[in-house]
């Protein structure tokens, strides 16, 4: 699967930053672990990479997140995935704290929200039934075909990016965003 991946301030974190987060864990919230896919494996390696960065994290179920449980206080930053898109879980409790929640916020899979865009500054595209070159410099790697995928254009001229992406280009040289 792939999805929209987005960091909120996230970015690569300081030695400083690190010795902070190290005392206070990163609120990984999960929508389902969606075990007909390779979500479980997902899940399992981005908890092995956080720990290797020496970040706690704490994992926590969509529905079962409670009122006022991601604070600054409590977590050094919140992680939201989402590994079965077609489910729609939500939790608006959540939704409301991660709004007010002023520290990193990263969100990965599908299903990006309209606050989580604006917060970019960006606006949402929908695309559908394409595929996608994804680079970074000199480097290019074309990506699995999608029937349908969220896009972020006009991002903020604060917004830090990594690489690019565009579109396959058809035989005729254009390209369906054409």
């Amino acid at each position: 699967m792939i999805g929209v991946v987005f960091g909120l301030g996230w970015g690569l974190l300081s030695q400083s930053t690190r010795t902070e987060a190290a005392t206070k864990p990163v609120l990984l919230v999960v929508d389902s672990q969606n075990a007909a896919t390779t979500a479980p494996a997902q899940l399992d390696a981005l908890q092995r990479l956080l720990t290797s960065m020496a970040l706690p994290v704490e994992t926590v179920r969509l529905t079962a997140y409670r009122a006022h449980q991601l604070t600054p206080r409590r977590y050094s930053g919140v992680i939201t995935m989402i590994n079965w898109p077609q489910s729609r879980l939500g939790n608006a409790t959540f939704e409301r704290d991660r709004q007010k929640f002023n520290g990193p916020d990263l969100h990965i899979g599908t299903n990006l929200t309209a606050w989580e865009a604006k917060r970019l500054g960006a606006k949402r595209v929908a695309l559908h039934h394409q595929q996608f070159n994804l680079r970074e410099g000199e480097q290019q790697q074309l990506l699995p075909y999608q029937v349908a995928m969220t896009g972020l254009t006009r991002l903020a001229t604060t917004s830090q990016t990594q690489g690019g992406w565009s579109p396959k280009p058809l035989k005729n040289g254009t390209t369906r965003l054409d």
